[in-house]
């Protein structure tokens, strides 16, 4: 079961973990964040950024397989048909009982965490960051840390 405190803290998230530029380079270097942390904590998972619609990185580390190239295509065709987060569509679906007929194509769909959508600064939205591997909420908690250290990095570079 879902808080609304939890699904207000995606709705921040997602509001404030933004991209400048949403390049391919952009893309690129968010998924080596999510390699480092993944290879530094020695998890099972794999990683897909897609921008404007155009897949710039997708990896696999040792102990995924093809069940999470199923997970990593559902989060991402959730996230580019939503523009929101995979996990908010679950949260959304539970709390406010937003059950849409696409819910029920769990074979493009699914409504679990590790989907989370790529914004511009201005508001476009211009991708998804997705993660599978791990329980779902776990996948999502990823995702965040990554764009945050994502960001960190960028505004330290900027002050230099």
């Amino acid at each position: 079961m879902y808080r609304m405190e939890e699904l207000q803290e995606v709705i921040q998230q997602e509001e404030t973990l933004r991209l400048r530029s949403g390049t391919y380079e952009e893309g690129i270097r968010i998924g080596q964040i999510v390699f480092d942390l993944a290879t530094s904590r020695k998890l099972a998972v794999c990683c897909q950024v897609v921008l404007g619609g155009f897949p710039v990185t997708r990896w696999f580390l040792d102990g995924t397989g093809q069940e999470n190239v199923i997970w990593l295509e559902k989060k991402k065709n959730t996230v580019l048909k939503k523009h929101l987060s995979s996990l908010r569509c679950g949260m959304e679906a539970e709390l406010l009982e937003n059950r849409e007929d696409w819910y029920a194509d769990e074979e493009r769909y699914v409504i679990r965490g590790g989907g989370f959508p790529l914004y511009l600064e201005n508001g476009t939205f211009v991708g998804a960051l997705c993660i599978s591997g791990l329980q779902h909420q776990e996948d999502h908690k990823l995702a965040v840390e990554a764009l945050q250290i994502y960001l960190k990095q960028r505004e330290e570079a900027d002050e230099n």
